[in-house]
């Protein structure tokens, strides 16, 4: 089962299982001297351009650009460069296709 927040997806996006598209990196607050549960967030929408492949597993939370391919188990918390192959956590430009 995948998860999907606020996301725009282009065309030609593949998608492998239990991939989970975060609202961004801030929905949740974690200020000292507060309960967790208590304190609010912000959503952002992320962009997931065309011809993308993002393997099972990962954790998207940043726009990825087109031509773009994300390795299984990836945890993406930065903007994923044009034709970029990343992985890892947190994922990490390796080389471009």
């Amino acid at each position: 089962m995948n998860t999907i927040g606020l996301v725009d997806f282009g065309d030609d996006v593949l998608i492998g299982q239990g991939v989970h598209f975060l609202s961004g990196m801030k929905q949740h607050g974690i200020k000292s001297g507060q309960l967790i549960r208590k304190q609010s967030g912000t959503n952002e929408r992320i962009s997931i351009g065309s011809d993308i492949w993002i393997g099972t597993a990962c954790i998207v939370m940043a726009n990825v650009n087109n031509g773009a391919v994300i390795g299984a188990g990836a945890t993406v918390t930065k903007e994923v460069n044009e034709n970029a192959i990343v992985t890892g956590d947190a994922a990490k430009e390796h080389r471009c296709r």
